[in-house]
């Protein structure tokens, strides 16, 4: 079920998949559900709450040039997190891009970094619920 169709949607462009997802989401709740148990998007890890990130985004695998393509047309803010979570010496070397670029480009940066994520899930170094929990957790302080 819900695996065969990520396995699927994980071949797709992010926008078939995001498209694909919404219909599914509001035609069979359930189904959708079960679909986001396997799929990360590139959404989803922008939305991750800060402990989880931190932990994701100092990932070496991580190659910059493709992180900083991934976060071109991302909300400054968000952008800017992210770039602060980065270790020290990637911190100094990042630079936004600022001229436009080829959103197939772009989409594909931003899939490779979701595959670092699956990866990750994959061997245990995370958990895609705590992914997709995300901003939801209410903290304590």
């Amino acid at each position: 079920g819900g695996e065969k169709i990520a396995d699927i949607l994980n071949q797709m462009t992010e926008d078939e998949a995001n498209s694909y997802l919404t219909q599914l989401m509001n035609d069979d709740p359930e189904t959708y559900a079960e679909v986001k148990k396997y799929l990360l998007t590139f959404d989803d890890l922008l939305k991750m709450s800060d402990d989880i990130a931190v932990d994701f985004w100092a990932n070496p695998d991580i190659d910059l040039d493709i992180l900083t393509k991934a976060l071109k047309g991302v909300e400054q803010e968000a952008s800017s997190a992210i770039v602060e979570m980065l270790p020290k010496k990637k911190q100094a070397m990042y630079t936004p891009i600022e001229t436009p670029m080829k959103k197939k480009d772009v989409m594909s940066a931003r899939k490779d970094v979701v595959a670092i994520a699956t990866n990750m899930t994959q061997a245990g170094e995370l958990r895609i619920e705590d992914i997709l929990s995300g901003a939801d957790d209410e903290m304590i302080e």
